[in-house]
C-alpha cells in the first residue's frame, strides 16, 4: 500500500517520541527515510539535537540524500559527533541546503570544516573548551570560513584570541558583507583593530564584546566621531571598566538592548545616558567583583518607562545594591508600566507597600525574581498581589529560616 506524503508524516510525526522505532522507519526505504529522517531531526533527545544521528545506519546513497535535506547541525565533544565528523569527512558528503553551523568543545581544522564550505551558511558558533588543545578557532580555519562568507549573516566566536589570530578575524569579517550579528569572547583583551572595525560597520545590528582585561577600542577613534553606530539595535560588553560607555552610548540611538556585565562601579554619568536612550526596552546590568551600584543613581533609570525587561544582578553572594531605603524602593518598582520581566538583587529587607506598587504598575510581568530579606509577613501579602499575567516567580530570601521559592 502506498501511503500518501501527507498521510506518512503525519504517521511519523506521531512516533516523534519513539526514537527508537523512528530509526527502524527509516531503513524501510528511500522515501521513509527523507520523510523520517526529518521528523527525527526536529525531534529532541534529552537536551541534544544531534540530527546526525542515522548517518552511522545509512547506505552511501541514503546518507547524502539525508545531508541534502539537513539545514543545522551542531557538532560537541561528544562521542556521536565525533563519529558523524569521521563519515562526514571520510564519504566526502555534502550539505548544500546547510545554514547553521555549529562546534563547541570540537578540535577543529580545515578537514573536518571542508564538508561544510559549498554550504550557504548563515549562522557559524565556533566555541572551544578553555584549556583543551588544539584551540578553536585557528588562522586557517577563519581564513577557509572568509572564502565561504558570502551568505554569513551571524557569526559568534568564543575563544583565545591572540595576535597571529587577529589578521584572519579581520579577513573573515571584512568578507562577510552581509554580516548583522557578531558575538566574541576572548580569553585577552579584544583586539583595538577588531573591536574598532566591528563599530563602523553600518550593517551590525547585533554586537557582543566579552573582554576579559580591559576595554580595547580606541578612545582617540570615539572622541574624534570616527566611530558611529546608528544602525545598532543590541549591544552586550563584558569588560572591567565602563569610562568608554559615557562616549560610546550617545552614538548609538536605536539602542532597544544592553547588556553591560562590569567589575567596576558604575558611574552617575553613564547611568543618566542609559536613562536618556529613548528606544532603550531591555536592561540588564551584572556586576562581578567590587561592581555595584548605588541605590540614589539607580533612580535616574526610572526615566525608562518603556522597559520590559530589567536585570540588576550579581555573579556573587554580593547583592548589587546595598540598604535601599524603603521610598526609593517603592519608587523603583513604580515606573516600568511595560515590564515583563524583573530580577534584582538587594542587600535589603523587601518593603510590602514596593511589591505592592510592583504588581500595580506591571500588569503585564510575566517572570518576577527577586533576592532579598523578606519578613513572612511581606511574603504572606505578596502572594495575593493582583499579577494576572506571572507565570515564573521565584523569591530567593538571604535569610535561610525565611527561604521561599515558588516557580
Amino acid at each position: 500500500m502506498h501511503l500518501p506524503t501527507e498521510i506518512l508524516v503525519d504517521v511519523l510525526e506521531y512516533l516523534s517520541a519513539d526514537r527508537a522505532t523512528l530509526r527502524t522507519c527509516v531503513l524501510v526505504n528511500r522515501r521513509w527515510a527523507t520523510v523520517g529522517l526529518d521528523v527525527l531531526w526536529s525531534s529532541r533527545c534529552g537536551s541534544e539535537r544531534q540530527p546526525f544521528a542515522c548517518l552511522a545506519v545509512l547506505g552511501s546513497e541514503e546518507r547524502q540524500s539525508a545531508a541534502e535535506g539537513m539545514t543545522a547541525l551542531s557538532f560537541d565533544d561528544g562521542r556521536r559527533s565525533a563519529e558523524a565528523l569521521r563519515i562526514i569527512t571520510r564519504c566526502n558528503i555534502g550539505f548544500p541546503r546547510l545554514h547553521t553551523l555549529s562546534f563547541t568543545g570540537v578540535s577543529l581544522g580545515t578537514w573536518s570544516l571542508q564538508p561544510f564550505l559549498g554550504s550557504p551558511l548563515e549562522t557559524v558558533c565556533l566555541a572551544s573548551i578553555r584549556n583543551s588543545y588544539p584551540r578553536v578557532p585557528q588562522e586557517d580555519v577563519l581564513e577557509m570560513l572568509a572564502e565561504n562568507s558570502s551568505c554569513l549573516r551571524k557569526l559568534s566566536l568564543y575563544d583565545h584570541f591572540y595576535n597571529s589570530t587577529v589578521e584572519s578575524l579581520l579577513k573573515l569579517l571584512k568578507a562577510s558583507s552581509k554580516l548583522e550579528s557578531v558575538s566574541l569572547e576572548s580569553a585577552h583583551f579584544m583586539s583595538e583593530d577588531v573591536a574598532t572595525y566591528l563599530l563602523q560597520r553600518e550593517d551590525i545590528r547585533d554586537l557582543k564584546l566579552k573582554c576579559y582585561g580591559h576595554w580595547a577600542v580606541s578612545t582617540r577613534l570615539l572622541s574624534e566621531d570616527v566611530i558611529r553606530v546608528p544602525q545598532l539595535k543590541a549591544l552586550s560588553l563584558e569588560c572591567s571598566e565602563t569610562d568608554h560607555l559615557a562616549i560610546l552610548l550617545p552614538k548609538i540611538p536605536a539602542l532597544a538592548d544592553l547588556y553591560l556585565s562590569t567589575g567596576a562601579e558604575v558611574p552617575l554619568d553613564i547611568l543618566t545616558l542609559v536613562a536618556a536612550s529613548s528606544r532603550l526596552e531591555h536592561l540588564q546590568l551584572i556586576f562581578w567583583g567590587d561592581g555595584k551600584l548605588e541605590a540614589s543613581d539607580l533612580l535616574h533609570l526610572t526615566r525608562l518607562s518603556h522597559l520590559r525587561s530589567l536585570v540588576l544582578g550579581s555573579t556573587s553572594s554580593k547583592a548589587v545594591l546595598e540598604h535601599p531605603t524603603p521610598e526609593q524602593q517603592t519608587r523603583l518598582f513604580s515606573a516600568f508600566p511595560r515590564l515583563e520581566k524583573c530580577r534584582v538583587h538587594l542587600e535589603c529587607e523587601f518593603g510590602t507597600p514596593a511589591l505592592l506598587a510592583l504588581a500595580r504598575t506591571s500588569p503585564l510581568l510575566e517572570e518576577l525574581r527577586l533576592r532579598g530579606k523578606f519578613a513572612l509577613q511581606t511574603l504572606d501579602q505578596f502572594e495575593d498581589a493582583p499579577f494576572p499575567c506571572l507565570r515564573r516567580l521565584i523569591i530567593d530570601s538571604i535569610d535561610a529560616q525565611d527561604m521561599a521559592s515558588d516557580e
